[in-house]
């Protein structure tokens, strides 16, 4: 290259054909990062889903026999939903608003139907219409939702519930949990 006169066409093209290379090759890194961090983000939603369904189903099961209600012992049920297995539904009662009485916007409910988590206010039957679903099947499906409730081994026979909750997602490559909470009940004793 010569003084005063600028760069040939070749060196231009030779310079620009460089970096195009380097920002593709830039590009190409940045989408990797971004697939990476989704993949990321979904695995650590996958994990932390389950936990947040047993606290939210724990939150209510801790409840029962809560208020003035005087039903004895605290109304609550463990039977099959729909199709499902057995145990796979269970509805309870407290005394939600301290009037002594347990009406029928005082039960609670949570199944398993067809994949997806199943709640409801209000339930008086597994098999009643209106239940919301909880998760998303295309999501996240769920392969068990297992309730047993038993006395504990201790001198006050406190009510305990286990629930068993296991999920699988096929979006993460069949990636599935299993977690299983057991429950001690505070204001309900089995008779």
């Amino acid at each position: 290259m010569r003084l005063g006169r600028g760069f040939s066409i070749v060196e231009l093209l030779i310079t620009m054909t460089i970096g195009l290379t380097l920002i593709a090759g830039l590009l190409q890194l940045f989408v990797a990062i971004l697939k990476t961090n989704r993949d990321i983000i979904s695995r650590t939603e996958f994990i932390q889903d389950p936990l947040l369904i047993l606290t939210l189903i724990r939150r209510d099961i801790k409840r029962i026999g809560l208020g003035n209600a005087s039903t004895s012992p605290p109304s609550f049920s463990v039977s099959q939903a729909n199709e499902e297995s057995p145990n796979s539904c269970m509805l309870i009662s407290y005394d939600k608003n301290y009037d002594g009485t347990i009406s029928d916007s005082e039960w609670f409910g949570y199944r398993l139907s067809h994949g997806k988590l199943q709640t409801r206010r209000g339930a008086i039957s597994c098999t009643d219409s209106g239940w919301s679903s909880l998760t998303d099947p295309s999501v996240l499906q769920v392969e068990q939702l297992r309730f047993e409730t038993f006395a504990a081994l201790n001198s006050s026979n406190t009510l305990l519930v286990s629930v068993e909750l296991g999920i699988h997602s096929n979006a993460l490559l069949g990636m599935r949990v299993h977690k299983q909470q057991i429950i001690e009940v505070a204001n309900a004793a089995v008779k």
